[in-house]
């Protein structure tokens, strides 16, 4: 199997493709003016758009603000530098340039998201887009809570302009603001001689910087900021979470972080050998210095440096993985909620790698023919791939090993290959990280009730069930999917010409006023909770079409016993033989209690015995 990040990058446009039925235009009729109110901030007078886009939905947008220097000429594979603030009127009506990235195949672009492939790409990409809803216009002093986006798609591929922020901005009356960084190589590119390496990373702290900066010129309240994000936008927050670069910032950068199916973790996360990737990559672009290679065109860089770009380890900015550094005990002092999501079937990301890698096993998992041989080499690729190496007894991920087991025992016996296939796929790449992340997050709670040096006090967990109505996933998959809840979060839906049912409406709302919620009073309940939509802290709440907390998915439910595995055969052993013992046990207490009851009704009839032939005596 080819290397999954290499795929990754394409699969999660794929997925929030599938998710949706084809349209081509783009949104419901809206009314734009610019008799938007001028915001001073340090990037200058930001004139912007008036936007109205239903009755509920109207708002500005300043679209297109520089953060930080353009990364050209010699910034190019260098830290982000700050940019020179200035006075000036600036037009924000228009999105800037996308970062410097691989186009999208065609048929994987999702209709609802803002995507233009003709639109134009440049290095100079380091710009944010703002989003204000017109309640801020009727009280001018009141600084609102601030949401900021990190998108990711695989470190590949990441594009702001995607995302509109207005629906969410309107309803959840908060700001929200999204953020361009470098991508691909240009973003992640690591030489100890021409690149720092984590460009892409540098820039989303430079933006956050910007906006702690900024946040009271665009309405919003410095103190209250939540850093959202999906797939490696939730990667990078999870290492921003843990980094030194950020962990001790006062005052801290962000106060919230919501985390959408992804922890970074794993082989396929980050890149370990960096230089010599490097020298790869100046082998395909025929350079030996970096006077040819800045004489380069972006564009030539990008057709021959191919895909598959990840974070570096260093010292300043990512010393460990995220959960090697809580399991220690560190993270970021200043942020006090977290919330985690995932969807159902987040192996569904594992589906469409094998779609757009053209892979053998495509057919045989839409048609639901795999052998178990087949299963058996998907899993031992997987794994290999993943861990770079067989599991042995000296393995240090054995939360993963049990996530594993779980993913594969399925309540339902009978349950096919495919669909443990996908489970198999959810817990190795998202839900297993989720989950662990998550109890060391409820770890750290714990230390606070100790009186430990922490600010974390809330963590909240959910799982989205409910499949959308518009979703055109492979109709074996009758749950969400990867992304399906980005979708609904941002309010999407009625950007679309699909007309959405009551329950799309109704999930809509549900998912924006617990992201609002959470990032206004750190809580998704908000102040007053309705009592049948109550979310539960550390619980996950499992979420289809109303919220059920204190309910454990089946696919995250956790195996007691420690499994340490050293081939993919023992796996399937492990995995037959526990079923087994399971069911036994199941029926051994089954007979216990039927021997228990037996016994209770005889001496039940002894005693009334014994006291009719007391009474005759």
């Amino acid at each position: 199997m080819i290397c999954f990040m290499r795929f990754a990058s394409i699969v999660v446009v794929l997925y929030l493709s599938s998710e949706l039925i084809d349209g081509s235009i783009r949104g419901l009729q809206r009314k734009f003016s610019t008799d938007a109110p001028t915001l001073q901030t340090t990037s200058g007078q930001l004139r912007g758009l008036h936007v109205v886009k239903s009755k509920q939905v109207e708002g500005y947008q300043y679209l297109g603000v520089p953060y930080a220097e353009p990364p050209v000429g010699k910034l190019r594979f260098q830290r982000p530098q700050a940019l020179n603030e200035t006075n000036e009127l600036r037009d924000a009506t228009e999105f800037a340039p996308t970062c410097v990235q691989m186009r999208h195949l065609p048929q994987l672009i999702n209709p609802l998201l803002n995507v233009d492939e003709e639109h134009k790409t440049s290095e100079d990409c380091l710009y944010l887009n703002i989003y204000v809803p017109k309640k801020l216009s009727n009280s001018r002093q009141m600084s609102l809570p601030v949401m900021v986006w990190l998108p990711g798609e695989g470190y590949d591929f990441a594009d702001a302009r995607q995302f509109d922020g207005s629906y969410l901005a309107s309803l959840g009356n908060v700001i929200v603001i999204t953020v361009q960084y470098r991508v691909g190589v240009f973003g992640f590119l690591k030489s100890d001689s021409f690149a720092s390496g984590n460009q892409g990373l540098w820039d989303q702290i430079t933006a956050l910087k910007w906006i702690r900066k900024n946040a009271r010129a665009v309405g919003g309240d410095a103190d209250n900021i939540t850093v959202f994000g999906r797939f490696t936008g939730s990667m990078s927050i999870s290492i921003l979470l843990t980094s030194p670069a950020v962990r001790d910032m006062n005052p801290p950068l962000f106060r919230r972080a919501i985390l959408l199916s992804g922890i970074a973790v794993g082989k396929w996360v980050f890149e370990h050998n960096y230089q010599s990737r490097a020298q790869e990559f100046l082998t395909q672009v025929g350079c030996e210095d970096t006077n040819c290679l800045n004489k380069l065109s972006a564009q030539n860089i990008l057709e021959k440096a191919s895909y598959g770009w990840r974070p570096t380890f260093d010292s300043e900015l990512i010393e460990e993985e995220p959960l090697k550094v809580m399991e220690k005990g560190i993270f970021a002092k200043g942020v006090t909620d977290v919330m985690l999501g995932t969807n159902k079937v987040e192996g569904s990301l594992c589906l469409l790698t094998h779609f757009a890698s053209k892979s053998r096993f495509y057919d045989k998992i839409i048609n639901n023919e795999l052998t178990e041989n087949d299963f058996l080499e998907m899993i031992e690729s997987d794994m290999k791939m993943f861990f770079n190496q067989k599991h042995g007894a000296n393995d240090t991920t054995s939360y993963q090993n049990k996530a594993f087991i779980s993913a594969l025992m399925n309540k339902n016996q009978n349950s096919s290959l495919r669909q443990k296939y996908l489970e198999f796929c959810s817990s190795l790449f998202i839900t297993s990280h989720m989950k662990h992340f998550n109890k060391l997050l409820q770890k750290r709670q714990l230390t606070k009730q100790n009186s430990v040096n922490t600010t974390l006090t809330n963590s909240y967990v959910y799982e989205l069930q409910y499949r959308p109505s518009f979703s055109i996933a492979p109709s074996f998959i009758e749950s969400a999917i990867h992304g399906d809840d980005v979708l609904l979060a941002f309010g999407l839906i009625h950007s679309s010409p699909v007309v959405p049912n009551k329950d799309d409406e109704k999930m809509t709302q549900l998912l924006v006023e617990s992201f609002t919620n959470f990032a206004t009073y750190g809580n998704p309940n908000g102040v007053t909770p309705l009592a049948d939509n109550l979310w539960s802290n550390n619980d996950i709440s499992v979420i289809d079409t109303r919220i059920e907390s204190n309910k454990t998915p089946k696919d995250m439910v956790s195996v007691t016993q420690l499994f340490l595995f050293s081939s993919t055969a023992e796996i399937l052993i492990t995995f037959l033989t526990t079923s087994t013992t399971i069911l036994a046990l199941l029926a051994l207490t089954l007979i216990c209690f039927i021997i228990f009851f037996l016994h209770k009704q005889r001496h039940s009839i002894d005693n009334n015995n014994y006291k009719k032939e007391s009474a005759l005596l």
